[in-house]
């Protein structure tokens, strides 16, 4: 599984590894300036646009390291359900914010969607070391 750990230094990305700097660089591209806004005669930096990029590309943000984040790009099946579903709110259904239930939603479709992809019986083995006691299956 690659990985690339990243932090934001005064409007610069700065990275752990000259190897994390690559695979960054693949992804988003070289240049910088897409990041930076002006409004007035202040300039502020857009790093969620790298996140974005990032997760349109197969990244997961998967924690951090110290002042690093970390984002993890899964090679298989079974190692994009393993990071897809530390990221899932079990409990989203108990929001009283419709946006939250409908994203939850869309990640229970995408979950299922995984494990069918991984097959049985590694993804209810996955699904069981992630989830809630009261989900178990």
């Amino acid at each position: 599984m690659k990985e690339i750990k990243v932090c934001i230094c005064d409007k610069n990305f700065k990275f752990k590894t000259e190897q994390d700097k690559q695979d960054f660089l693949e992804v988003v591209g070289i240049d910088e300036k897409p990041f930076l806004q002006r409004i007035g005669n202040r300039e502020f930096f857009q790093h969620h646009l790298a996140w974005d990029m990032l997760r349109k590309a197969g990244w997961y943000h998967y924690g951090h390291d110290g002042e690093y984040l970390v984002w993890k790009k899964p090679e298989t099946p079974v190692e994009e359900l393993t990071l897809f579903i530390k990221g899932v709110d079990w409990y989203c259904e108990y929001s009283d914010d419709y946006g939250v239930v409908c994203a939850g939603q869309r990640k229970m479709k995408r979950l299922m969607e995984l494990m069918l992809v991984v097959g049985e019986p590694t993804a209810t083995e996955i699904y069981n070391q992630n989830c809630p006691e009261e989900m178990k299956k």
